[in-house]
């Protein structure tokens, strides 16, 4: 909506190829928490318990090394966006509790926005059971996202890979949806959007 718009080119994007004021964003706090190498560039701190710094600084990404146990460096209401795919489920349920009433406190309360992405046990059990009840192949679609599923032997260790190895936590939308509000986010189920990992 009047935004101003810089299309680049995929390759020079690859190269390093861009123009300074691009790679520094557009000053809002953005934070990609559990990033690991999947770093966000343009402007976003990337943060994880891991040294990544080696990694993070001769590709341009800002990177700060922080263990989000301990809550999020920022101030109240200071972040604009917080983005954490496949982090959340590493957590306990306790600290997960903890790390999203910390998403809370520090996003904005008028255009802050939270976007999680876990692994949902619903959709993978109900993938497992048409394994067993209708003889489907078996969670091997999922291999590429995890070298486990890949070398495990059958269904259930493909099961056992996806949602728990790993992992200290599983959501499904019903208790993401509980854990948010406890967190003090106004969520709805139909806030939820539930996607093939």
């Amino acid at each position: 909506p009047g935004w101003p718009v810089e299309i680049l080119d995929k390759e020079e994007l690859e190269r390093g190829v861009v123009p300074q004021e691009v790679l520094f964003g557009d000053g809002k706090i953005k934070l990609e928490v559990g990033s690991f190498t999947t770093m966000t560039p343009f402007g976003w701190i990337n943060i994880d318990l891991h040294d990544l710094a080696a990694y993070a600084q001769p590709r341009n990404y800002v990177y700060r090394r922080h263990d989000v146990r301990a809550g999020l460096p920022f101030k109240t209401g200071e972040v604009s966006a917080i983005h954490a795919n496949h982090f959340l489920e590493h957590l306990s349920y306790k600290e997960g509790l903890s790390f999203l009433r910390e998403c809370r406190r520090v996003l904005n309360p008028q255009t802050g926005a939270l976007r999680l992405a876990v692994p949902d046990a619903a959709f993978l059990v109900g993938e497992y059971r048409l394994v067993c009840e209708e003889g489907k192949t078996g969670l091997d679609e999922f291999a590429e996202i995890s070298d486990g599923v890949e070398q495990a032997p059958t269904a259930a260790a493909k099961l056992w890979e996806l949602l728990f190895s790993g992992h200290q936590a599983a959501y499904d939308a019903e208790t993401l949806l509980h854990f948010l509000k406890e967190a003090g986010f106004e969520a709805r189920m139909s806030d939820l959007h539930s996607v093939a990992p």
